[in-house]
């Protein structure tokens, strides 16, 4: 895995903004984010690219989400990732 990297899924909704937040272990803050990825349909596909700045071999965390319709936070999924090392 290396700086940008692709996310994706499918989503069901109307009008969605994703946010993807990348953490590693290490940090206290974000070490990546991408906000305001447009989404909706019926089981429609999205992506997005991150750029992130971790070390090789930092295990990170890798979150999207969307809300602010109904609630704050509607819908969450969460992925873990090992950074490459370098070749």
């Amino acid at each position: 895995m290396a700086s940008p990297m692709t996310v994706g899924g499918t989503i069901t909704g109307v009008d969605e903004n994703l946010r993807v937040v990348v953490h590693a272990l290490s940090a206290t803050e974000p070490v990546g984010a991408c906000e305001g990825v447009p989404a909706g349909g019926e089981a429609t596909p999205w992506s997005a690219k991150v750029a992130f700045s971790a070390s090789a071999g930092a295990v990170l965390t890798v979150s999207a989400s969307t809300g602010g319709h109904l609630m704050a936070l509607e819908a969450l999924a969460v992925a873990r990732v090992r950074v490459a090392a370098t070749p």
